[in-house]
């Protein structure tokens, strides 16, 4: 449901599942970040499955030996723009759980630098949730809009975001929908925050640093 996502293929693993590896780029778009035009890369792992009639796509759990300095937290977001640490990073995993909420729309700013924010809108009414690239840095002229909009068959519980130097994919609600997209902000974005437009609500956060060169 995001902006980058191209050419998949799948497998079947050692165990019997279905594995999806995408290609993380569409071939007509020039992020102008090389001599070539190209700026591609290959998605996280995905295991596909069939559950009550609807794909489910969830990140292959071998992802989790990637797993490093584990951080948590639950609290209250409001209208007010709140700033969230230890929570800063570029290569990250991280789980939003909504346990209450109140609010009209939730909004939560990805790789925030003073230029540069990666945001996710959730409309609590309509269930709508949107991707909002804008400020996420280089984008190319091709790229008409800005934003990515889907309907949840539910209400927003989880969103699990995996973030690295210049990609992030996001899984929701236990892999009903994923959102993937390229962004290329500055080297100074590397903040969170969470906020929303009226109302409260109440999140729990797990976050863990993801150990990508060996």
């Amino acid at each position: 449901q995001g902006f980058d996502f191209y050419a998949p293929q799948t497998f079947l693993d050692e165990h019997g599942e279905r594995i999806l590896i995408g290609w993380m780029g569409l071939p007509e778009i020039d992020y102008a970040t090389d001599e070539e035009g190209w700026a591609h890369c290959l998605t996280i792992p995905r295991v596909l499955t069939i559950e009550d009639d609807k794909l489910k796509q969830r990140p292959i759990k071998a992802l989790e030996k990637l797993r490093t300095n584990k951080e948590t937290a639950e609290g209250y977001a409001n209208k007010h723009s709140v700033k969230l640490h230890p929570y800063e990073g570029k290569q990250f995993e991280l789980m939003i759980e909504i346990l209450e909420n109140e609010a009209s729309e939730i909004y939560f700013d990805l790789r925030v630098s003073k230029k540069c924010s990666t945001q996710i809108i959730y409309n609590t009414r309509s269930k709508q949730l949107t991707l909002d690239r804008f400020e996420s840095g280089i984008v190319s002229e091709a790229v008409e809009k800005t934003t990515r909009t889907t309907t949840l068959d539910n209400d927003l519980k989880e969103l699990r975001i995996y973030s690295d130097t210049s990609s992030l994919e996001i899984f929701v609600n236990d892999g009903e929908k994923v959102l993937t997209t390229r962004i290329f902000p500055d080297e100074d974005a590397v903040n969170f925050r969470t906020s929303t437009e009226s109302g409260q609500v109440y999140l729990k956060f797990t976050k863990y640093d993801l150990q990508l060169n060996n």
